[in-house]
């Protein structure tokens, strides 16, 4: 156990030299990539690594922007509620939920939106669209009752009674926040989220929408297509396979959670604790039983880790089928 913190703590010294820089990458990538395809955003990754060079900001050559922002546990949760496992969907899954603006999903094939709705489930989302008679109604019930919306299939413009909800223009009111909606102060509560889905393949928004909105282009790629076909045909032939790969991402995950959180509860003990650590009993026994966490815990995953290999071996007997059928998709578009 010493051992390892010691080695985190190392890695956390020689990263904070050069944090600025990847900070600065890392809210340029949230701020600016979202409505590119996969290439566009790594050239653009690459114009910001020269700049920085050129004015001395140090930073990590090889920063994993994807690792900087997310953790594993959080991505293996995503994809068991169903986002695609390829690298252009991790980072779309990423700006959904760490930008400032709320999201406008390009999202012609839908696969957003399943996502979204799935993660979304246990906090009460509401669907609507622009054109529905309820729109105005289910808008303030989420707004007051502090529950996600997503608004889906939207066109080129947007309802322009949306303006202050979209700018997050609040009204402090007593020890609450009321935001204007049309002719109405509507509660702010806390928990409101908004999602927009467009069908759309290459809609043209105008600048304010881009200013408004942080638009995201979830329109599936090649590699997604391919996995989540071969997810399918598997489901399809050996149904028992990818169950044992889903309940097994779900234990890994577990896992990892709750050994985050007991390093977070660790942590939060030692930097509150008063006077000498060696006579904090109850720190002693946190202690005690987070080192014994973390050896079941490492077994268990390093149990999973094997069994996770034999599975993907067995998987990969059908990519050639998901291989295909991503092909032909790709050739009739």
């Amino acid at each position: 156990e010493k051992d390892r913190w010691t080695q985190t703590s190392k890695d956390l010294a020689d990263q904070i030299g050069r944090l600025v820089g990847d900070i600065l990458l890392a809210t340029a990538f949230l701020s600016y990539s979202g409505p590119f395809n996969f290439a566009f955003r790594n050239r653009l990754l690459n114009e910001w690594k020269a700049s920085l060079t050129d004015r001395g900001i140090p930073f990590t050559k090889d920063v994993d922007l994807i690792g900087l922002l997310v953790d594993n546990t959080t991505i293996e949760e995503w994809n068991i509620q169903g986002l695609p496992t390829d690298e252009l969907s991790i980072q779309n899954g990423i700006i959904v939920t760490k930008a400032s603006r709320y999201p406008l999903l390009v999202d012609p094939q839908g696969q957003a939106k399943s996502w979204i709705k799935c993660r979304e489930e246990k906090n009460n989302l509401i669907v609507t669209n622009l054109n529905s008679k309820y729109f105005r109604q289910n808008v303030e019930d989420c707004i007051s009752q502090g529950r996600p919306l997503l608004v889906e299939d939207v066109e080129e413009t947007l309802d322009p009674t949306m303006d202050n909800i979209l700018q997050k223009n609040l009204l402090k009111a007593g020890k609450g926040w009321k935001v204007v909606f049309g002719d109405r102060e509507v509660d702010f509560a806390d928990g409101f989220y908004l999602y927009f889905t467009t069908k759309l393949p290459n809609p043209s928004y105008a600048p304010e929408i881009y200013a408004k909105t942080s638009i995201t282009d979830f329109t599936v790629t090649m590699k997604g297509l391919e996995d989540q076909l071969l997810g399918r045909v598997i489901l399809r032939e050996k149904q028992e396979l990818e169950n044992g790969r889903v309940k097994l991402l779900e234990e890994v995950n577990a896992n990892k959670k709750k050994m985050k959180q007991l390093e977070d509860d660790l942590l939060e003990r030692l930097t509150s604790t008063q006077g000498s650590l060696v006579d904090d009993e109850s720190l002693i026994e946190v202690l005690a039983v987070t080192k014994t966490t973390s050896e079941e815990v490492n077994e268990k995953l390093s149990s999973a880790a094997e069994t996770q290999k034999k599975i993907s071996v067995a998987r990969e007997e059908y990519r050639p089928v998901a291989t295909r059928g991503s092909v032909v998709y790709f050739l009739i578009a």
